[in-house]
């Protein structure tokens, strides 16, 4: 089994959830892209749709997730680290998305009348 790089790679996954509602406090004043975040296996997965300004970076990397360049996603173990597989998790696992963020942008846009 792979060590964790980060002592936060061990939190559990609701404790993760928890902290990830934080996300919206730490992209306030940034021009913040699209984001998702889905449950892959027992693992939490961010996918945004733009490179995220940098303290939005720092945040994920510091609550313990990584950048996988492969699969393009923010991913945190949940306490389950794991090697890297040749194959794509959600073809053999399934994703649940559990909630996404439109951009601040949309968030401000008025109303249509």
């Amino acid at each position: 089994m792979k060590r964790p790089r980060n002592p936060n790679e061990m939190l559990p996954m609701d404790e993760v959830l928890e902290r990830l509602e934080e996300l919206r406090q730490v992209t306030e004043g940034y021009p913040t892209p699209w984001y998702k975040v889905s449950e892959v296996w027992k693992w939490v997965w961010v996918i945004f749709e733009d490179i995220p300004p940098l303290p939005v970076r720092k945040f994920l990397l510091d609550l313990g997730f990584h950048y996988n360049g492969k699969r393009r996603v923010w991913q945190h173990c949940c306490g389950r680290p794991s090697t890297s597989s040749p194959h794509d998790p959600r073809v053999k696992y399934g994703e649940r998305t559990l909630f996404t963020a439109v951009t601040q942008q949309e968030d401000e846009a008025p109303a249509a009348a």
